[in-house]
């Protein structure tokens, strides 16, 4: 949604700056144009998703979410077009998941708007920003003791 704002002034896009907006977007808002170029080149550079280890344990960070084995990211360029969509635009009913992600011990995702942290299985949803203006910030230790690891 930030790369479609960033991208053009044009009336089409309108619509998706509204909605970044009310999504904790506003920040953007102040963003001088070449500010804005640059903020999208970066964002367009960043990798789907990452893997962090700590100590024995891998703990997988992933814009939207995702609900295929791990190690399917490690080649991004490979990911189906429906894979691709979900781990950028995915909007979950959180109390309908109830499996793990296979191939990582923890997965830490944000993008749909949460009044609190939310977990389910060995997924975590911390996007707490845009209903309450406070941003959720865990260590590694919360997040793989919350996903029941350690």
């Amino acid at each position: 949604m930030l790369l479609d704002v960033l991208q053009s002034d044009q009336e089409a896009v309108k619509i998706t700056r509204r909605l970044h907006i009310s999504n904790g977007g506003a920040w953007a808002e102040s963003l001088s144009k070449d500010q804005g170029y640059e903020c999208y080149q970066l964002i367009n550079s960043l990798p789907v998703s990452r893997t962090v280890s700590v100590g024995e344990f891998k703990i997988g960070i992933i814009h939207a979410g995702w609900r295929w084995h791990w190690d399917e990211l490690v080649d991004a360029i490979s990911l189906t077009s429906v894979q691709e969509e979900y781990a950028t635009w995915a909007r979950l009913n959180h109390s309908k998941i109830l499996s793990r992600v296979e191939g990582v011990d923890a997965v830490v995702s944000g993008h749909q708007n949460t009044r609190y942290l939310k977990q389910r299985g060995n997924q975590l949803w911390i996007d707490t920003i845009g209903k309450t203006s406070l941003l959720t910030i865990l260590d590694a230790g919360q997040v793989l003791g919350m996903a029941c690891v350690v």
